[in-house]
Formats: C-alpha cells, sequence, structure tokens
C-alpha cells in the first residue's frame, strides 16, 4: 500500500518517490517513553484522551513544551478502506516540523529503520508488478470511483510499455458481453 501510494500519481521527470520502513515495536516503545511524561499518566496510545493530549495541544505555548517523536497509531474508528488497507498511521507529534525531524529525535539506536527511494524512472514497471499482486486503486478503494481510476494507471503502464492497442483490443473482447 505505501508503494503504491507513493507512486500512483506521475512523478516529474527529475522526481523520486519514497517508502519508510520502521520497526513499528521500537517506535511505540520510544514514542510511549517519550510522551509520558508529558501526558503526566500510564500512556496507551490506543486511548482517544490520550491521543487528544499528546498530539492535539499547541506547540507554541509555555505550559505545552514542544515534543518531537513518531508514534504508530491504530485509527479509533474503522471503515471499509481502512480495513482492507489494514491501516495504520505514523503521527508526528509535532505537526509544524517535518516527519525526519520528529523520527530524527526519537532514540532508535540499534532500530532498522530505512528510507527507501525510488526514482521516477521505475514508476510504470513498478506499478505494474503491484497490480499483479492485486496492489491497485480498484483493490485498495473498492467503490466505482477506484475501479474506474485503476483504469487510468492501468492505460499509463500500457502506454509505457508500448503495449496500449494490445490492450483496447482485449477490452474490446467483453462488448459482447454488455460490458
Amino acid at each position: 500500500m505505501a508503494l503504491f501510494s507513493a507512486l500512483e500519481r506521475p512523478l516529474d521527470p527529475s522526481g523520486q518517490a519514497s517508502v519508510w520502513a520502521i520497526d513499528i515495536d521500537a517506535c511505540k516503545r520510544s514514542a510511549t517513553g517519550i510522551l509520558a511524561p508529558n501526558t503526566g499518566a500510564e500512556i496507551s496510545l490506543g486511548k482517544p484522551d490520550v491521543f487528544e493530549s499528546a498530539f492535539m495541544r499547541e506547540h507554541d505555548s509555555a505550559s505545552a513544551p514542544s515534543v518531537l517523536c513518531v508514534a504508530p497509531i491504530q485509527p479509533f474508528r474503522m471503515n471499509e478502506r481502512v480495513s482492507i488497507q489494514q491501516g495504520l498511521f505514523l503521527c508526528p507529534a509535532h505537526v509544524r516540523m517535518g516527519f525526519e525531524e520528529n523520527l530524527q529525535a526519537m532514540s532508535l539506536a540499534g532500530t532498522k529503520i530505512e528510507k527507501l527511494v525510488f526514482p521516477s524512472t521505475l514508476r510504470e514497471e513498478i506499478l505494474a508488478e503491484l497490480n499483479k499482486m492485486n496492489i491497485n486503486r480498484a483493490s485498495l478503494f473498492p467503490e466505482i470511483d477506484g475501479f474506474a481510476q485503476s483504469l487510468a494507471v492501468n492505460v499509463q503502464i500500457a502506454t509505457h510499455k508500448g503495449k496500449l492497442s494490445q490492450e483496447v483490443q482485449r477490452l474490446d473482447a467483453y462488448a459482447e458481453y454488455g460490458f
């Protein structure tokens, strides 16, 4: 899902897409240790009131000193899309600072954290491979708009491979069935 989201929209020719690989357990332990003194209680990142006190406060006030970290958060309410995508969110504690700055402030020594960078030249090839694994807009967003948007990516991939006319002929075969 992360790689698909990073590459789905066309990048400019010099652009790149990035995906982070993070040890979620180590990230959670570190974030809990950082946030606990600021919430004044035993901390469970899964509780809405803890989330509010840790993440939904003013960062510039004297009463709430700035805290930098990234915490893995399960959504409090699930919906069809989040369930299908097996959603887990990495929430930066200080939203006025960048994700990387929040992450670097954590003590994650010895923890495997990788930023994987993909050049724009590999976009269509990677999207085609993800599509073979059923990771596409149609499967991740199962409504009609997700299906329609997946067709646009399929056209880009077929055009990139020089196979657009073959794909159109293949789709014409469905016309006899009323599609």
